[in-house]
């Protein structure tokens, strides 16, 4: 910029120029003119002279101006030092929900802020900064380098917390992609920093010394000076709700519902007791005590009882302390009059003792209301009101009942098929089986039935949610179950179907899987004694199951894993996507999702093939989100996200632990103190130099009118 001074000549060729711009012509009359102004011609050339020397000052400044000098206050004349190199500046703040950690008035993301805000500040005419937020799913704010001091320091104003944990090795790509485009766009950039301002949770910062990591920060450092500001210190005393569940995988009206929330506390501070409350839809409901004087971790049991049906956002709470994030988790709750079951039999009786497991007596308010219907009724049943559906024994499953049957399951619902010796496995497998690629509605492929024999059911240690309740009650009678006879099952995909229960044989006797919002159940027995062999002698019922003790709990937990599956996207930590099938809405349509702070955003539906599904991707909040979905329900759907509780209860990552790229460290506890270059603050001149320019300006304007008046 300094060749800029060249400039200055230019004013005084004009002068120059401007002398050779007239001729001498003798003339009477100017003899006597000329007398008189040699009386003034050493004033005028002395004001022409300081005309022309405040036209070159002008150029001279606005060339220093341009060149971004600096004067260093701390030397004793404050000498103007040489024009600095212009610098990248790559500011990556931590926004992970640890950093909402309050120390005494400030918390260390409110101090990452300000550090961000003093570094932008202390930078010099010319320098570039990018800003990068550190989050289990990282962006770029602000990618391309910006010139704008005042625009960066609004959007680091703007910039919120998630509630979410940190991805280091994302947050490193997406530094490296920062530093090249720079590179290769901006190359009068000529020194690069970044900054890290964290608080070195061990979340974040465990992943630093893994290869990957390793191996993007030398590329960084290769290019770059690192600079990890520390803003975060040991976490001292912290409390936080580690889960928080209820009793009923569907809430029905008119029952005390139970709620239970596991609090875990961590720090040095001495355990005491803490007030836990239940809100429901705002409104607080119930309260009850946390005693933790002597443990550090204890389970609150509270009840409610729903009276309506609706869609509910129940949460509990607990004081406020020095980490709040965690001191909230909410449920949401669709409440329903009663759960609607549907049996289909294929032969009288087969659904019989699913009913009477499902009803064991007619007095008082049904939480369940079950229907038995023939097998000829299933087209024309209404299954939108169905939130279980129970097949026993049904012989053929049509193209257009299997069509039905799949979109029954992928909405939302439960289907449970209990087998028989009317099934035709052929068929099962052709219309509800992995066929061209088509996603298997049952979980596994039916073989040919057994040979009659002595068969026993093995739970393999109680470890699937079916059977766990009979853990520890061996005589409850699932082990002795009776069986002589079963349909032999083969799973489709390990990974996507799970056993619940196998027999003696090492066959697997319960099988699931989900299937869309919904959830499948297979079973390779009959549900009632229906089934005969009639080619054994004497002939032989295939089980005796529904008449076993084990037989209606054994019902209820499979109702109960099997319509978990409708609600169970309701409840999902931050960073989850929300959504489901929707089978009734154009795929055209569009509707608005609430998230906790109010701000809605439209979502589209998107089309799979079968039925039209939505998703909302922006959970970085937790809190309860609304949808309202088109002709699906008439009230919004409400959907509770939660943070993972990982983040809050983590150590701190020391600086010793850290890669060595990572050389230098600055702490920022209480003020801030910025080093540039390794020398003293410097203060930017050239506001001043414009200030003094525009003042050169107007006396040179006055300066030149009034010599020309003057010669006038």
């Amino acid at each position: 910029m300094l060749v800029w001074g060249v400039a200055a000549v230019v004013p005084i060729m004009i002068h120059f120029w401007n002398r050779r711009q007239y001729q001498e012509t003798t003339w009477a009359a100017m003899d006597f003119l000329l007398a008189a102004s040699r009386k003034n011609a050493r004033r005028l050339s002395l004001e022409r002279w300081m005309l022309l020397a405040l036209r070159v000052a002008i150029v001279l400044l606005f060339t220093l101006a341009l060149t971004d000098v600096s004067c260093d206050w701390s030397s004793p004349l404050g000498s103007l030092t040489v024009a600095k190199p212009s610098k990248h500046t790559v500011i990556v703040m931590d926004v992970s929900y640890s950093m909402d950690y309050r120390h005494d008035e400030l918390t260390s993301f409110q101090l990452a802020r300000q550090a961000a805000t003093e570094l932008v500040r202390s930078g010099g005419q010319g320098d570039g900064y990018s800003v990068v937020l550190m989050a289990d799913n990282p962006t770029g704010l602000i990618e391309q380098p910006a010139y704008d001091k005042e625009t960066v320091i609004e959007e680091l104003e703007e910039v919120q917390l998630q509630h979410t944990g940190g991805d280091l090795s994302a947050t490193l790509d997406i530094v490296k992609k920062t530093l090249d485009l720079a590179a290769q766009e901006f190359p009068l950039l000529e020194q690069t920093s970044v900054y890290f301002l964290t608080d070195l949770g061990k979340t974040t910062w465990a992943d630093s010394n893994r290869d990957r990591c390793q191996s993007l920060f030398e590329q960084i450092a290769d290019r770059a000076e690192i600079v990890v500001w520390d803003v975060g210190q040991q976490v001292s005393d912290n409390l936080a709700i580690t889960d928080f569940r209820q009793s009923d995988s569907i809430v029905t009206t008119a029952r005390d519902v139970l709620f239970e929330a596991d609090i875990c506390h961590r720090g040095s501070t001495p355990h005491s007791q803490h007030e836990v409350r239940l809100y429901v839809n705002g409104q607080m409901v119930e309260k009850a005590i946390a005693d933790m004087t002597s443990v550090s971790q204890t389970t609150v049991t509270l009840s409610h009882r729903f009276d309506q049906p609706s869609e509910y956002g129940v949460e509990v709470r607990l004081d406020e302390d020095r980490l709040s994030v965690d001191n909230h988790r909410w449920l949401a709750i669709p409440v329903r009059e009663a759960i609607r079951v549907l049996c289909v039999q294929g032969k009288v009786g087969s659904a019989k003792f699913v009913e009477f497991a499902l009803r064991p007596n007619d007095g008082g308010m049904l939480r369940i209301q079950c229907e038995v219907v023939p097998e000829t009724a299933l087209l024309e049943a209404d299954l939108k009101k169905i939130d279980a559906l129970f097949l026993c024994n049904l012989a053929h499953i049509g193209n257009n009942e299997a069509g039905v049957l799949r979109q029954f399951v992928e909405g939302g619902g439960g289907l449970i098929v209990f087998l028989g010796d009317q099934v035709v496995s052929e068929n099962y497998n052709n219309t509800l089986g992995a066929v061209d690629d088509k996603l298997a509605l049952l979980p596994a492929k039916l073989g040919e039935p057994v040979a009659t024999g002595q068969y026993h059911l093995d739970p393999h240690d109680y470890q699937h949610p079916v059977v766990r309740p009979f853990r520890g009650n061996e005589k409850a009678g699932l082990l002795t179950t009776p069986i002589w006879k079963y349909i032999r099952m083969s799973p489709y995909d390990l990974n996507e179907t799970t056993t619940a229960l196998w027999f003696d044989t090492q066959d697997p006797a319960i099988v699931e899987r989900r299937v869309g919002n919904g959830r499948s159940i297979l079973v390779a027995i009959p549900a009632s004694m229906e089934s005969i062999d009639r080619l054994s002698d004497p002939p032989t019922p295939w089980t005796a199951i529904s008449s076993w003790h084990s037989f209606p709990p054994l019902i209820h937990e499979l109702l109960n894993l099997v319509i978990s599956g409708r609600f169970e996207s309701r409840n999902v930590l931050v960073g989850q996507a929300l959504g489901s099938f929707v089978s009734t809405v154009s795929s055209e349509a569009a509707f608005e999702v609430v998230d906790p702070l109010g701000q809605t955003e439209k979502v589209r539906l998107r089309f799979n093939g079968r039925q039209n599904r939505w998703l909302y991707e922006e959970t970085h909040l937790q809190g309860i989100y609304e949808a309202q979905i088109p002709a699906a329900t008439s009230f919004p759907q409400k959907f509770a996200v939660n943070v993972n509780t990982q983040e809050s209860l983590a150590d701190r990552m020391e600086f010793v632990d850290l890669p060595s790229q990572l050389r230098q460290y600055q702490e920022n506890k209480a003020g801030i103190e910025l080093e540039r270059g390794g020398k003293e603050q410097q203060a930017a001149l050239f506001r001043q130099l414009l200030c003094l320019l525009l003042f050169l300006l107007s006396v040179e304007l006055y300066w030149a009118y009034w010599i020309g008046s003057a010669a006038a």
